[in-house]
């Protein structure tokens, strides 16, 4: 079983697996940054503001809680950016 978990100051989830999904149980569209690492678009109201954010910072944000320092970092375990998993991630 897949485990979500609420993105801090979002309507939006993020799995364990890497994935995101809105408060409908939708998996939202990811893109590739020029950089390499996943990003996706989250609404944060009614007015109309978005929050562009990668996908590895949320689903740490999720499951593990904010960062120590404004300086640390979402790195990837196999250097891959592109994969999100939780056990990627640290």
């Amino acid at each position: 079983m897949e485990t979500w978990r609420e993105i801090p100051g979002t309507h939006y989830e993020a799995s364990a697996a890497g994935e995101i999904r809105n408060a409908q149980g939708r998996i939202m569209a990811t893109r590739k940054g020029h950089n390499g690492y996943l990003q996706v678009s989250l609404s944060l109201g009614s007015r109309g503001a978005r929050l562009s954010i990668r996908v590895n910072r949320a689903v740490l944000l999720a499951h593990v809680g904010e960062p120590p320092t404004a300086g640390h970092q979402a790195a990837h375990r196999n250097g891959k950016r592109d994969d999100n998993r939780l056990e990627n991630l640290s």
